[in-house]
Order: structure tokens, then C-alpha cells, then sequence
């Protein structure tokens, strides 16, 4: 879907990072192999070998949802509003006008600090519901700084 702003002015188009995703995929790696090496060249009890394989299973499982997540999820900063649009199974637009945000909270986790990646929550002033939240974005700081100089506009 093409979004259409009209008068509106784009001042910034965020995708979220993959990076997650593909770190994700890596460590599910070494649980398959395990499970491998445990149920073709050892003879301990089935169990283990599908355990890791579960584990791993799971781990990949995260990794592609992660993924998809983060292909279809796009960040859209404009003269007027903020907006998070996310189109899998269905669209779903959450829209907040500039003039309502009334806090805005950066958050940087630990696994993300060497990829410089980070989360931006933009909370509202109408309802407990009113937020986007931006996550695994390049650059956060920025992103907020952006976003605080509107406000200031």
C-alpha cells in the first residue's frame, strides 16, 4: 500500500533494523548441530538430540517472525504527525499528531548496544494506548533528537 500524505511533508522514513533477526538466526545454528551430532554419532537417549533441535527450532522460529515483522513494519515522520504502518495479514496505521506527544523515551538493551541499535517510545497526552513505538532502529538518539526538535518547532 502506497501511503499518500498530501500537503504533508516527509521528513523521515525509518525501517527497522534486520539485524536482530539474523542474530537470531546464528545462534539457532549451533543447537541444530548439536541435536545433529547427538542423534547421528553419539548413543545418548533421543531426548537430548530433540531437545536441541526444539531449542533451536524456537530460536529460529523467533528469528523469521523478527524478520517479517521488521520487513513490513515502516516508520513514517512528517510536519504534522508520526506514524507506524504495518502491513502483514492486515493493515494497521497508528497515527500520533505531533502536537499531542507529550513524552518520548529512548531505550538502548545491552545485546543492542554493540549494534547501535535501539528502541524510540512516543507517548501521547490523549489515553494510555496513544504510543509508537519504534524498535530496533539504527541510530535511536537521533531519531529522537529529530523528533524533539519538531516538538520544539
Amino acid at each position: 500500500m502506497i501511503r499518500k500524505f498530501g500537503s504533508e511533508k516527509v521528513i523521515l522514513k525509518i525501517k527497522p533494523s534486520y539485524k536482530p533477526a539474523f542474530i537470531l538466526f546464528g545462534m539457532s545454528i549451533p543447537f541444530f548441530a548439536v541435536s545433529y551430532y547427538l542423534y547421528f554419532e553419539t548413543m545418548v537417549p533421543y531426548v537430548y538430540p530433540y531437545l536441541a533441535f526444539l531449542v533451536g527450532f524456537i530460536i529460529l522460529y523467533k528469528g523469521i517472525s523478527l524478520f517479517l515483522i521488521s520487513r513490513r513494519t515502516t516508520y513514517y515522520i512528517t510536519d504534522k504527525r508520526i506514524i507506524r504502518d504495518y502491513q502483514f495479514v492486515r493493515f494497521k496505521c497508528v497515527e500520533i499528531p505531533i502536537r499531542q506527544i507529550r513524552g518520548i523515551e529512548e531505550g538502548v538493551s545491552v545485546l543492542g548496544r554493540p549494534f547501535n541499535l535501539g528502541d524510540v517510545r512516543i507517548v501521547s497526552g490523549k489515553g494510555s494506548s496513544m504510543e509508537v513505538v519504534f524498535k530496533f532502529i539504527d541510530n535511536s538518539t537521533e531519531i529522537a533528537d529529530k523528533i524533539r526538535r519538531l516538538i520544539t518547532e
